[in-house]
């Protein structure tokens, strides 16, 4: 997978990319992925050969997790993702990387994703329908894709995007910790709006993000608001906040 951060001053890049190296940091268990970062960008590969291929691990839904857990954590610190996650050939070594799947990913992060989101590659996932070496061993292909389809949502181009917001619930024991979160989420939002001024291209990524936190806002049953002492108001991004929000056309579910 590939991503950049959405930011705006060189020092801003520069602490932004310091908490996205901590929040993707690979781990160092065998089959943790490998991290390369340049420029704006991280770079993180997965081997589907080797040690996977002997007992597959559910890389897909593995990467798609660290996705959720990485957008989650970069949120409360007010830093938003936009990547691509991608299959096929790439060499990496010694801090070089290169071939197809590289240029795959910077493709969907720069020509498709064109939000703060992180778009996966419908290859990807046709690829997990036969492939074994890119589930877990002990599942079939059906219920591999049931768990990955459940981190991802459909947009309004069609290529499905990992779907933090709604994964997120199903991370966290508390669903405090989840208003929590979408307290701190709303503010980032707003902040970000905020702080926009005149660049027109910067605040309608902002207002997809916004449509995108109210469509989770929106899902919440009534005994959730009720659980976490809430008013689905005080979670909600209004008009008033951003008064753009009141000239968009009404769509679907999807983004």
């Amino acid at each position: 997978s590939g991503g950049t951060v959405y930011g705006t001053g060189y020092s801003e890049v520069k602490a932004a990319l310091d908490l996205v190296t901590k929040f993707t940091h690979p781990g160092d268990d065998a089959l943790a992925p490998v991290a390369i970062r340049f420029s704006d960008c991280i770079v993180r590969v997965r081997f589907v050969e080797g040690l996977n291929a002997q007992w597959p691990s559910g890389p897909v839904f593995r990467e798609l997790v660290d996705m959720v857990h990485a957008q989650g954590a970069l949120a409360n610190h007010n830093v938003i993702l936009r990547g691509g996650v991608s299959f096929g050939d790439i060499f990496v070594e010694d801090g070089m990387v290169f071939g197809p799947a590289l240029v795959s990913a910077y493709e969907l992060e720069s020509k498709v994703a064109l939000y703060p989101r992180v778009v996966v590659d419908p290859a990807l996932l046709n690829a997990t329908k036969h492939d074994r070496a890119l589930g877990m061993a002990h599942h079939d292909a059906a219920t591999d894709r049931k768990y990955i389809r459940n981190l991802l949502r459909r947009g309004e181009s069609g290529f499905w995007f990992v779907d933090y917001l709604f994964a997120i619930a199903n991370e966290v024991d508390d669903p405090a910790l989840e208003a929590l979160y979408l307290v701190k989420h709303k503010k980032l939002v707003t902040s970000r709006y905020a702080d926009l001024e005149a660049r027109a291209a910067a605040r309608d990524k902002i207002l997809w993000l916004a449509r995108y936190h109210n469509s989770r806002i929106a899902a919440l049953p009534r005994g959730w608001f009720k659980a976490c002492g809430m008013q689905k108001r005080a979670l909600t991004i209004t008009t008033k906040e951003l008064p753009e929000l009141a000239r968009l056309p009404k769509r679907s579910s999807t983004f």
